[in-house]
């Protein structure tokens, strides 16, 4: 038997999980037990092999670009970068803030922005006249936006969101009605030309809606705004460094365990309380369990309570309240690409504005040429169940950043964009996705200058495929609705972590504050769990003083704010 009795056990090996097991460790001394139904730990935050007859390349599956992790308060509480692993490499952000995205137009236009908003407005200004300064004010209006709200997410929701700030405030009042608008009234306020709005409406629909839907703003398009305050980076050897270091620091540092292939079938659950978890190893079939009295859960709540908790345990009004949580009908479509070309942006787009034409190829590449003549119709597309005639592309050159990724020669592209999980008309994935995907590759290749010669393999993965292999209906663990963020993600009775049986708590990318790479749920939901405890040793989780001050703050900010 590989079970046992632990202080704590988390239900997910996902980034979020690692995250919270890592919490649990440092700031409580609890032992904990880590169980991951994959072979691979990370969830959306895994490197991986995926090209049969080339064992040596390395792609991040899921996730590449590091925008809030990276400058989050996670790397530098658990001193990520300071610690000295016995099995993982030691963990390293390679940051590119000379070259943060690279906005790619047809006849060799391209704007590279950077981390500095005067650079990239300047530059902005040079490809398009008269969209820099208005570049410039979408940035800082995002900026005194995110000044106020930033504080929410390091810990569970405070209220009603902002509503617990007073409505007799006008900047409280102007942010809940911007949070309620359309992302893209507010873009058409600052920008004029369809290829700039196309720019930002691409980022306005990163969390799967499409870019005109009331209470996406506040989610996605302060993203491309928030780099230039925070940087943007790609952890060495691809994003399951991360996961391979926390791994490390919960067993060498803190006495967890770690097991993969554990498909966690139910919680335990007597007399309203968590006593521990079964499990079945995937390879043998042989099943096991483990005690301990705190339970977290990364599975979503839905899976959580209507297929691991006894149906008996979970109370009739929260069952039904389960039940109503939203999923996006839209996931990711993605393929890795092994080429043997580099892909000279030079030739293409000319000199770079660094003086450095590799930081044309470090640059995530977006394709996204306008709104109107192609954002939009793509997403008419998905919602009518079509891939996207016009795919809006998120583009990684991996090695150029990282050259370890691959073998001299080779070169790995990332290729993503937003697909309806279900096709029309009885279509099925795997009849079209090595379709999709070589539509996907040429439409990379009009801008980047290479040739379908140039593919040396092409790996596939479907909306289908991601919920199938990290067990998730949904990208960002539940929608990303305003109707299911702050005080109410994943639902009202679930918002704070907690749930109605002592020592089982919620985290993941379906709880406060969302999905994305960030940590932030695994840590707030292992400081609460610790607090309800009383174990959290120097834990940076807030206090009531601490609480009220930033309250303070924030109100005072209100008072203040001005939305254009």
């Amino acid at each position: 038997m590989r079970g046992g009795d632990f202080d704590a056990i988390v239900v997910g090996g996902g980034h979020n999980g690692l995250v919270a097991a890592a919490y649990l460790g440092k700031f409580g001394g609890l032992r904990v037990l880590v169980l991951e139904g994959r072979d691979i730990l990370g969830g959306f935050a895994t490197s991986e092999r995926p090209f049969k007859g080339h064992p040596a390349v390395i792609v991040s599956r899921f996730g590449v670009d590091h925008m809030h992790m990276c400058s989050g308060p996670v790397p530098r509480e658990l001193g990520l970068e300071n610690y000295k692993p016995r099995e993982a490499p030691p963990f390293k952000y390679l940051w590119h803030d000379q070259a943060h995205w690279l906005y790619m137009y047809p006849g060799g236009r391209a704007i590279l922005a950077a981390k500095s908003l005067d650079e990239t407005a300047a530059r902005v200004e040079r490809t398009f006249p008269g969209e820099g300064e208005p570049y410039r004010r979408f940035a800082e209006q995002w900026f005194r936006i995110l000044d106020v709200i930033g504080f929410l997410e390091e810990g569970p929701p405070i209220g009603n969101g902002l509503a617990g700030f007073g409505a007799s405030l006008a900047g409280a009042d102007a942010l809940v009605q911007f949070m309620l608008g359309n992302p893209m009234d507010f873009i058409c306020r600052y920008f004029k030309t369809d290829e700039l709005r196309g720019m930002m409406a691409w980022w306005a629909c990163q969390t799967a809606s499409p870019p005109w839907q009331p209470g996406s703003s506040v989610l996605a398009s302060s993203l491309a705004p928030a780099t230039h305050l925070t940087g943007k980076a790609r952890p060495q050897g691809g994003t399951g460094a991360l996961a391979a270091v926390l791994r490390d620091m919960i067993v060498h540092e803190y006495g967890g365990q770690v097991l993969t292939g554990c498909v966690v079938q139910k919680v335990q659950v007597a007399r309203g309380e968590a006593r521990g978890v079964e499990w079945e190893e995937r390879a043998t079939g042989r099943k096991d369990s483990a005690a301990a009295p705190l339970v977290l859960s990364a599975a979503d709540a839905r899976t959580l309570f209507t297929k691991l908790v006894p149906p008996e345990e979970v109370p009739a009004r929260l069952m039904a309240e389960v039940r109503r949580i939203y999923y996006s009908p839209v996931g990711l479509c993605k393929a890795d690409v092994l080429v043997n070309s580099d892909t000279d942006f030079a030739a293409a787009f000319g000199k770079s504005p660094t003086g450095n034409d590799r930081d044309l190829s470090v640059a995530t590449g977006i394709i996204a040429p306008g709104y109107d003549s192609y954002v939009r119709p793509g997403w008419v597309d998905i919602l009518a169940g079509r891939p996207a005639r016009l795919p809006a592309l998120w583009c990684v050159q991996g090695t150029a950043l990282d050259p370890t990724l691959a073998p001299p020669g080779y070169h790995t592209l990332w290729l993503s964009q937003f697909a309806p999980k279900t096709l029309a008309d009885g279509k099925h994935w795997n009849e079209v996705k090595e379709e999709v995907g070589l539509a996907m590759f040429r439409t990379y290749a009009q801008y980047a200058g290479l040739r379908e010669s140039d593919i040396v393999d092409i790996v596939v993965t479907t909306p289908e495929d991601m919920s199938q292999l990290v067990c998730s209906v949904d990208p960002f663990g539940v929608g990303m609705n305003i109707d299911q963020m702050l005080s109410y993600r994943p639902s009202p009775s679930l918002s704070r972590y907690r749930t109605p049986i002592r020592g089982l708590y919620l985290t993941g990318s379906g709880t406060h504050p969302g999905g994305g790479i960030t940590g932030v749920p695994g840590r707030n939901a292992a400081l609460e769990a610790l607090a309800d405890l009383g174990r959290a040793r120097g834990s940076p989780r807030r206090g009531p003083c601490r609480l009220a001050k930033q309250c303070l703050q924030t109100y005072r900010k209100l008072r203040k704010l001005e939305i254009d």
